[in-house]
């Protein structure tokens, strides 16, 4: 029991220190996770608007060919 009442303090104290150390490190992997997923939702949208883009981009295109084929 002496041994466990000297050390327990230090046990105490390191085992805390190990839980904020992987809280810590865990935290900074979700952080970048999370900020992967970001960029990769914004890539996304980015390519959904460019898609759509060309999209209207041609429908205009075929709407100014019919207009030109009435007016022939």
């Amino acid at each position: 029991w002496i041994f466990a009442d000297v050390y327990w303090p230090a046990f105490t104290i390191w085992h805390l220190y190990w839980i904020i150390l992987q809280y810590e490190m865990k935290s900074k992997t979700l952080v970048n996770v999370q900020n992967q997923c970001k960029t990769i939702l914004q890539r996304a949208k980015s390519l959904d608007e460019q898609k759509t883009e060309r999209i209207r981009v041609y429908l205009s295109w075929l709407e100014e060919r019919r207009i030109e084929r009435i007016k022939l």
